[in-house]
């Protein structure tokens, strides 16, 4: 089992896709983009006209990325085109940057979109690839389904200053065999991984996990040490998974203002039995200066 704080999981996984969508697409969308010119569509060529993920009926996986490539050809304009950026309005797909910046008349160049689904459902998007002519339009759609291994983001949390968001992360075997974990990553940023009993290691047998069973195998604590949002992500990888991982956004707000705070954006009681014991996963933080 390999962990790392600090890895540049990002970079590690689908290289450079992932990392340039992450510092590279826009998620606020200019209003001009509502009123594009529609005399431009005979200039560019984009294969496949638009991408759908779910074209084959294969729906993808909550936290497993999925890589799609475009290729847009200059199809009639005489003078090169500059290809300056691509922008959206969403958290479920992510853009490289264009393999070749300038378009010559006739030429090609493709960038590829990978889908990170967050959510299960329908997800319909519209990218803005923005050229030197003026911004074309670009329709992305998926399905995104449950996490085989019941895996989900960790999005929504709002935390005090100098507090603490520390979520256990579980994880369930779908296989007749035993599942072992092999690595785990974090992006850092204060985020990094310990232990769910605090100890400095663990052996082997802490992330092997019986079939149809579920195991808390790590706990995420995040430091909220300025006031801002912050994003980080948790690569995972298992023995059955081959080269496919998942990634995990964590997405944290740290604010100073007075108020009541959750750091759980979802209350999820798991898988429980009849014996089991009950499970307590509520907590709020109180800022006022007065009782509540």
């Amino acid at each position: 089992m390999v962990i790392h704080t600090m890895a540049p999981i990002i970079t590690q996984t689908i290289k450079p896709i992932v990392y340039i969508a992450v510092n590279h697409i826009n998620y606020m969308r200019d209003e001009s983009m509502d009123s594009l010119p529609s005399d431009l569509s005979h200039i560019l060529r984009f294969t496949p006209e638009s991408l759908h993920f779910h074209q084959q009926s294969v729906h993808r996986s909550i936290g497993i990325p999925f890589v799609e490539k475009v290729m847009v050809e200059n199809i009639e304009n005489e003078n090169p085109i500059q290809m300056l950026s691509i922008s959206g309005n969403t958290v479920h797909f992510h853009c490289s940057f264009f393999e070749d910046k300038v378009l010559e008349s006739g030429g090609n160049t493709t960038f590829e979109v990978v889908f990170l689904a967050r959510t299960e459902g329908p997800v319909n998007n519209t990218l803005y690839i923005h050229t030197s002519l003026g911004s074309f339009q670009y329709r992305v759609t998926a399905i995104g389904v449950e996490n085989p291994f019941r895996l989900r983001p960790f999005i929504g949390a709002k935390v005090p200053i100098n507090s603490s968001y520390a979520p256990l992360i579980h994880i369930y075997n779908p296989h007749t065999s035993t599942l072992q974990l092999t690595e785990m990553y974090t992006t850092g940023g204060g985020l990094h991984l310990e232990l769910p009993n605090g100890e400095p290691e663990g052996l082997r047998s802490l992330w092997q996990i019986a079939p149809f069973e579920t195991k808390t195998i790590m706990r995420a604590n995040f430091l909220a040490r300025s006031e801002k949002n912050h994003t980080s992500y948790i690569r995972i990888k298992t023995n059955s998974s081959d080269d496919q991982f998942v990634i995990l956004p964590v997405e944290v707000e740290v604010s100073s203002a007075p108020g009541i705070y959750s750091p759980i954006d979802l209350l999820d009681f798991g898988v429980m039995r009849t014996q089991d014991e009950p499970r307590v996963i509520a907590k709020v933080y109180n800022l006022r200066p007065r009782f509540v």
